[in-house]
């Protein structure tokens, strides 16, 4: 099988750019759920949501399982705890555990090397997951709303780019890194937001994304989300995931730093990271039986945050997680940790009732481990299929991708109102050619919305249909009407 790259960002700031690529885009490809999407209108609503415009898609739904075949089960795992060991034995990590969730048990583990079942990992931007979770539970009091300004709840913090003709940053856009904040990892911000100046910790980029019109990843946005939450409860982070997290759900060997800040800083256990996964299983109903958030809420994590034409079967980013789905049906949703001294996973499979997760401390994080992190993700979703009894493989997905006949839709001329670059696209003998002053190459679709190499994601009007922009890491490019107008992007 091959793997297929998709765009996962895990972490900002650790990586030299020549391993960004594998690192943040790997993944699993994941079939069809046409069969897994029966259940009732009740928890799984498939309707445009009118009031947001946002397009939700069936969380909970069940997928045909059949008899159990306990010596594949076994061999599996027997194959997993050979290759690891090898791996150890070759210094890749000192110690790893690995798990496969079925409904509210974890129902294979094993530890490797420094490893045990009260040994703490750092999780990385696994941590965002947690953070977002401690965000809904104050929606779902009232305490916060999603559709409010960001400052609305930190007045002194105000990012956006006139500019860019930029709509206010909402905390919905912070939970789907939909906030026009740049990542860090390939773009050095030439103004920067000082504390003084926001009351923040930390220094704050501005803009170079219009709001809510293109997914980037950049831990200030969870950085930021952390913030509200400390204004708004009156406690530091720490204590208040502490209460409201890990608590509630059973993570009782989980600790956050001192100084977290939203976007990473949190310690677990693998069977904790297991309690975590199951919460999220059993609809929002913790290991320990407490209801922790409704279905309806867990339900507005998944809608689509924007805005994805000419496709049945998607990748995309709703509040925190990344998410992969058929004809309206969530097939997986996951997170990614990733540093030199960190690797955390924790993908879900809503329709099997089951989750994979992993937790080590390699000593680098580099292309080899990368490599052999993804072979990993692949051999715990084969076994979790086999302890399920799944028909078929329970992980392979293909989202759609363009006709050739549906490429003229890109072509244009584009500027970036921040710096004055145009770019033309064109078509020729039926491949997409991006043109700038100096330069042209050649752009291959992924999907319906995003191009490689490297990665450029068109923005359509939910209206038209049309292209009315692109991305890149350097910022946003709107569609030229004429010369020197822009298309309308928000409501064109």
């Amino acid at each position: 099988m091959n793997l297929q790259l998709f765009f996962i960002t895990a972490q900002q700031y650790f990586f030299p750019k020549k391993y960004c690529f594998l690192i943040f885009h790997t993944v699993f490809l994941f079939n069809s759920c046409n069969d897994s999407c029966s259940q009732s209108q009740k928890d799984n609503p498939t309707s445009l949501d009118k009031s947001k415009k946002l397009k939700t898609v069936r969380v909970y739904s069940h997928k045909p399982t059949g008899k159990i075949d306990k010596l594949q089960v076994l061999n599996l795992q027997k194959g997993i705890e050979n290759w690891l060991v090898s791996l150890k034995n070759k210094g890749y990590f000192p110690g790893i555990a690995v798990g496969v969730v079925i409904g509210k048990k974890l129902k294979y583990v094993r530890y490797i090397g420094y490893s045990s079942l009260n040994h703490k990992y750092e999780i990385a931007s696994v941590t965002k997951t947690m953070t977002a979770l401690g965000v809904m539970r104050l929606v779902e009091k009232g305490i916060l709303d999603l559709d409010k300004p960001l400052s609305y709840y930190l007045p002194k913090v105000l990012l956006e780019k006139k500019e860019l003709g930029s709509k206010p940053i909402l905390l919905r856009n912070l939970l789907s890194h939909t906030s026009g904040l740049p990542d860090l990892r390939y773009y050095q911000p030439k103004v920067w937001h000082s504390p003084k100046q926001t009351g923040l910790k930390y220094p704050t980029p501005e803009q170079i994304y219009p709001t809510g019109l293109h997914y980037r990843y950049s831990n200030h946005n969870f950085m930021l989300l952390g913030s509200v939450i400390e204004v708004q409860t009156k406690q530091k982070l720490k204590e208040y995931l502490e209460k409201n997290v890990f608590l509630p759900l059973g993570m009782q060997n989980t600790i956050a730093s001192e100084d977290i800040l939203g976007a990473w800083g949190i310690q677990t256990t693998l069977p904790d990271l297991a309690k975590f996964a199951s919460f999220w299983l059993e609809r929002g109903v913790s290991n320990i039986g407490k209801k922790v958030l409704d279905v309806a809420t867990i339900q507005k994590m998944f809608e689509e945050q924007t805005y994805i034409p000419f496709a049945s079967k998607k990748r995309y980013i709703g509040l925190a997680w990344r998410i992969q789905s058929d004809s309206n049906c969530v097939v997986t949703f996951f997170h990614i940790g990733g540093a030199p001294g960190v690797a955390a996973w924790v993908q879900l499979f809503p329709a099997y009732q089951a989750a994979i997760v992993y937790l080590a401390n390699p000593p680098n994080y580099e292309n080899n481990l990368i490599g052999y992190l993804v072979a990993l993700q692949k051999k715990l979703g084969d076994l979790a299929g086999a302890m399920v009894g799944a028909k078929e493989s329970i992980y392979q997905f293909e989202a759609n991708k363009l006709s050739e006949n549906e490429y003229s839709l890109y072509v244009g001329k584009f500027k970036n109102p921040l710096t004055g670059e145009q770019i033309e696209i064109t078509t020729l003998k039926n491949y997409v050619y991006l043109k700038t002053k100096n330069n042209q190459f050649k752009i291959i679709p992924d999907t319906t919305n995003v191009f490689h190499f490297p990665a450029y994601e068109f923005t359509f009007s939910s209206k038209s249909n049309q292209v009315i922009g692109f991305s890149d890491y350097k910022g946003f490019y709107g569609k030229l009407k004429t010369n020197k107008d822009f298309v309308d992007i928000y409501n064109d």
